[in-house]
């Protein structure tokens, strides 16, 4: 029996199968008749790169894209919507308690966001290339409330 009728035996009863530690459930994997393609996959998948971080949710012709979670070996973890590893909208998490909710532009803050640090204190304006920039506001644990103007991090007026 060679991989590929394996292969056939495996999606016919409905099993995941691990392909160069890509695994795709293949009833939603792309096939051809009794042969499955193994070329781009489209459908939900996981993927797990050689230092142990994953990705797992939808592809597009074998590149991330759409609703996914990626989980970082250092303990970050990315939820919401990817695209070829360029995040467009989601939550970031790091193991010490911060935590941003936002949109993403070449895999930095960018746009509208809020950012959570460990104690409670938060900042939600806008970003630009990671820092913040333009308009927005920190809100304390205690409810006290700062409205501002940032440009490249700094804030330059209250």
């Amino acid at each position: 029996e060679n991989i590929m009728e394996k292969m056939v035996h495996i999606k016919e009863t409905g099993k995941t199968i691990s392909l160069m530690d890509l695994e795709f459930k293949l009833g939603q994997m792309e096939a051809n008749s009794k042969k499955l393609s193994l070329g781009p996959q489209n459908g939900h998948g996981k993927y797990i790169w050689p230092d142990k971080s994953t990705y797992e949710g939808d592809w597009v012709s074998g590149q991330i894209n759409g609703e996914g979670i990626y989980l970082y070996v250092d303990g970050r973890i990315y939820e919401g919507r990817l695209k070829t590893i360029k995040v467009s909208k989601g939550t970031y998490s790091w193991p010490d308690g911060r935590k941003y909710i936002g949109t993403y532009e070449k895999d930095k803050k960018h746009g509208l966001g809020r950012y959570y640090w460990p104690d409670g204190k938060f900042f939600e304006g806008e970003w630009r290339e990671g820092k913040r920039h333009g308009h927005g506001q920190i809100v304390y644990p205690n409810g006290i409330m700062k409205q501002g103007i940032w440009r490249n991090d700094a804030k330059i007026e209250y």
